[in-house]
């Protein structure tokens, strides 16, 4: 098929369903989608092509090296997630899977590795453990998509007795911890907290929260950037749990796309981003420091750290980022 004006071929391989990351059912799922693009590759390939292959599942990592070794192809690998060490969890199930994930991370010949993208400073760890830096390595930050983000408006309405507004945008689930800014709340008449979007916490969510949590509901991704017109937040907030499965969240880049300040907790990546571009803080995710910090907030730091957000915006896009990988590649 055809993809804005480029030959795009998409391949489709029927494997069977699961409904839990850790489980035999995810792996029954991954071993066919390796073995499909196994056949695939092996059919396809020829000397000297290009096979661009994500670092997950570990099963795809293995029969793309294989493919690639035996087609004498060109392989970048593109770390976008590490496993075992972004699984959470406890327990013989957890413990099984993680060994099942590095094992299989071993069988793979790294040696046909021409490039190696990754996507969290922090990745580089994992990536020279596993051998799999190849003849280059390249940062390549995530990026958030151009097309389901309009430019915000530059907003400098944060006069003294305005209520400081925070957002939270994304899926309720263990991974991102509302329960420290949301009790944080209680009885802080100067706070709003807007949560947009739904999920498996979210009755809990609304159990603890008091008149100044307002949830909005799940939004399509073209319907965001509205709702954020109509709420006029100051502050986006992403508050990873502890041992939460993304050291460098695309949520990151989908916040520097609304334009607003981070209040980032739980990711050094993060953190480090937020600082060296000074876009936003980093604090610890409990309630009696997140409420202090929102109480000392500068209303002119907001404003200044608006106008860096506003400046780096354009380099972030996912269009413009990759545009420097598939200009280097051979």
């Amino acid at each position: 098929m055809r993809a804005q004006g480029k030959n795009l071929s998409i391949k489709y391989f029927r494997a069977p369903p699961y409904s839990s990351n850790i489980s035999l059912k995810r792996i029954a799922f991954n071993a066919t989608f390796a073995i499909g693009t196994f056949g695939f590759l092996l059919k396809n390939l020829k000397r000297g092509d290009i096979v661009l292959n994500n670092s997950i599942p570990p099963e795809t990592v293995l029969s793309a090296s294989l493919a690639c070794g035996l087609r004498r192809a060109q392989w970048v690998l593109d770390i976008r997630d590490i496993w075992p060490d972004a699984l959470t969890g406890n327990g013989i199930k957890h413990w099984a899977f993680r060994a099942y994930c590095s094992a299989i991370y071993k069988l793979s010949p790294k040696n046909r590795i021409w490039k190696t993208l990754y996507v969290a400073k922090s990745f580089q760890t994992w990536m020279y453990r596993n051998n799999a830096a190849g003849r280059e390595t390249q940062y390549l930050p995530l990026g958030y998509d151009a097309a389901r983000w309009k430019a915000p408006p530059i907003r400098q309405d944060l006069k003294a007795n305005r209520k400081l507004r925070i957002v939270y945008i994304g899926y309720l689930s263990m991974q991102f911890d509302l329960t420290p800014i949301i009790r944080s709340m209680q009885a802080e008449e100067a706070l709003e907290l807007f949560v947009i979007g739904g999920g498996s916490r979210l009755e809990y969510y609304k159990s603890i929260s008091s008149k100044n949590v307002h949830f909005l509901g799940p939004k399509a991704p073209l319907e965001i950037s509205e709702t954020l017109d109509e709420v006029a937040p100051d502050i986006a907030l992403m508050p990873l749990a502890e041992g939460a499965a993304a050291y460098m969240p695309n949520k990151l880049f989908d916040y520097i796309a609304t334009g607003l300040p981070i209040l980032v907790s739980g990711s050094a990546d993060a953190a480090e981003f937020v600082h060296s571009n000074k876009i936003g803080w980093s604090v610890l995710n409990e309630e009696n420091v997140l409420r202090a910090f929102l109480r000392k907030l500068d209303r002119s730091a907001l404003i200044e750290a608006k106008a860096n957000i506003a400046h780096i915006r354009p380099r972030y896009s996912m269009q413009k980022l990759y545009e420097t990988v598939w200009g280097n590649l051979p």
